[in-house]
């Protein structure tokens, strides 16, 4: 076949998430570090649209890909040029060491016989425990426009920061994620889009039940200190916090593949309101005094206030600390 003309070699260990023999191509070339990769025998991705659509498809779906800074195309010669934060012979190294702490790590998290849901929670948990996300990276990037990056925050932004170094920003998390969750045969992709509509952001979605669930390892419970915050939720929980996403980390055949109904996973099952009238009558029946008041408002025209105002309805006199995050609210109730 025409597409499979053109060929890379890796070793045998390194894991490639492609859909067929041009994705392939281009994520060995990458992972490799190859700097000028000829596309000649690849006519269905020479049109600059569909190259690039791919190309970053491929980048984001393969975390041993390190450090692509930019990259480029030359109609005439067919030729993508790709430039790194790496050198060859140093991203070889890292790459070395990746594989090397993703098998020290899944020896240790995981053992025989576990379901793929034991092998999600575990990889979860470790990263939650044994990172930390690093702020000077993310404010490095505002500085930049996020359009760069100071050279020692570099490692941050790929699978090398979290899993080898314990600390990065989202991508790394995101990348890592799926990077643990491919050497134990768990159906992964990286996400990218933006929180609060500003925010460039990366987290992850598992397939489970035919449904691409959403999972974000960056804002854990240490980080914003609501347990399982982002973990295994359907599309209308993350949109009620406010995530959304691009169209950068798959193909344009691909679009409506990732999406989610089904709550029966999420911690947030029991506590959804979907209307003003609904987030009136659950703060109604469960704010108790002493007790801790719980709940996800999902319906698009949602404010603070309508909290202020339920809570007031319900006879609610005094409430303690509290918290309001896109649609998520937890209080303290005191007296009632």
């Amino acid at each position: 076949e025409e597409g499979n003309k053109e060929t890379v070699k890796v070793d045998k260990d390194t894991v490639v998430n492609a859909n067929n023999a041009a994705e392939e191509y281009l994520a060995l070339s990458m992972i490799s570090g190859k700097a000028e990769i000829s596309i000649a025998a690849f006519p269905e991705i020479q049109n600059w649209s569909i190259l690039s659509d791919v190309f970053t498809k491929v980048m984001y779906q393969n975390p041993m890909i390190l450090g692509v800074r930019s990259y480029g195309y030359d109609y005439g010669t067919m030729t993508l040029t790709v430039n790194y934060d790496y050198e060859v012979s140093e991203m070889a190294k890292k790459q070395e060491e990746i594989k090397a702490e993703g098998k020290k790590i899944i020896e240790q998290i995981i053992t025989k016989g576990m379901s793929d849901e034991e092998k999600r929670r575990a990889i979860y948990d470790y990263l939650e425990k044994n990172t930390k996300y690093d702020d000077g990276a993310l404010e490095s990037a505002e500085k930049n426009n996020f359009m760069g990056v100071d050279d020692k925050y570099k490692d941050s932004f790929s699978t090398y920061g979290i899993l080898v170094n314990k600390v990065g920003v989202c991508q790394s998390y995101a990348f890592t994620f799926d990077y643990l969750c491919e050497l134990v045969d768990v159906e992964c992709v990286t996400v990218t889009g933006a929180m609060y509509g500003y925010l460039p952001h990366a987290w992850n979605r598992v397939l489970i039940d035919g449904e691409w669930l959403t999972t974000d390892v960056t804002n854990n419970e240490t980080s914003v200190g609501i347990k399982d915050f982002m973990y295994e939720n359907p599309d209308k929980v993350v949109m009620a916090f406010c995530y959304v996403e691009d169209d950068m980390y798959y193909t344009s055949d691909e679009s409506g593949k990732y999406k989610s109904e089904s709550v029966e996973y999420s911690k947030y099952k029991d506590c959804i309101v979907e209307s003003k009238d609904d987030l009136f009558t659950y703060v109604k029946d469960n704010a108790k005094a002493g007790e801790e008041l719980e709940f996800l408002a999902t319906y698009q025209e949602f404010e603070s206030d309508d909290v202020t105002e339920a809570l007031k309805e319900a006879g609610v006199k005094e409430i303690g600390s509290s918290i309001v995050l896109g649609g998520y609210v937890w209080v303290e109730i005191k007296t009632r």
